[in-house]
């Protein structure tokens, strides 16, 4: 008869992981956004995670940045990076959106006071 071979997963140890204590929270972390995305750390600031869908046009976009700047030497850029700075780019920008009723009408009024 056959010896009963043990999953792979037995032999993994669970001793160096840190303890949950031990982990530095948010707000004791001292990195940057840009610091986030190249060492893979926990943000400064608190994070709230949500679903946005964009439309594949978008999501083409963004990739195509995300590319362009990993190939001008950023390889560990990520594309919430990306997403982040457009973001970080339109709250700099005094916008009045009182009235509006379309999303491109919303558009037009960035791109009007993005460009004064």
């Amino acid at each position: 008869m056959s010896k009963k071979q043990g999953s792979p997963l037995d032999s993994l140890q669970r001793r160096d992981l840190p303890k949950l204590d031990d982990i530095k929270s948010v707000r004791e972390n001292n990195c940057t956004v840009e610091q986030l995305d190249s060492k893979n750390e926990v943000a400064k600031e608190p994070t709230r995670s949500s679903n946005v869908t964009l439309p594949i046009s978008m999501w083409d976009w963004i990739d195509d940045r995300h590319r362009e700047i990993q190939r001008s030497g950023w390889h560990s850029i990520r594309k919430a990076a990306v997403i982040r700075a457009i973001i970080q780019t339109a709250i700099s920008v005094e916008v009045d959106l009182t009235g509006v009723t379309t999303e491109e009408e919303i558009s037009q009024r960035y791109r009007s006071a993005i460009q004064q």
